[in-house]
């Protein structure tokens, strides 16, 4: 079954939905110290908390964009889907990572992001 264009919209506005509660969480992690995840980092955890705090919020406007169909949001999640898989590798401090499903979900944001970009300027043409 082959999905077609607003299928996938719909899947990158879930996705990104999806970022902005992990993010949230994440930093709340890293502020109250739960689940030892300032233990589990490579650097200083107020680096992880302070970016994530600001990502979940880019993530929140990327959403906003996407929901109101404007082009900016699908860059805008396509950006911080690079940042968020960067950040992983960041944070485990290694080249060989234990690939998450956060980092799965990020690959996805990037794919998508990409094709609803390309999508966009197909139709404007």
């Amino acid at each position: 079954m082959k999905l077609h264009w607003p299928s996938l919209h719909y899947l990158l506005e879930l996705l990104v939905a999806e970022k902005v509660v992990q993010h949230t969480v994440v930093t709340a992690a890293f502020a109250f110290d739960l689940f030892g995840l300032r233990n589990e980092v490579s650097l200083d955890y107020w680096v992880f908390m302070v970016s994530g705090g600001i990502v979940a919020v880019l993530f929140l406007l990327a959403f906003l964009g996407l929901v109101q169909r404007r082009r900016w949001g699908a860059g805008t999640a396509l950006g911080l889907g690079v940042f968020d898989v960067v950040g992983e590798f960041i944070a485990q401090g290694t080249l060989f990572i234990t690939v998450t499903l956060s980092f799965v979900v990020a690959l996805c944001v990037i794919a998508l992001g990409w094709r609803e970009l390309r999508q966009a300027t197909v139709i404007r043409t």
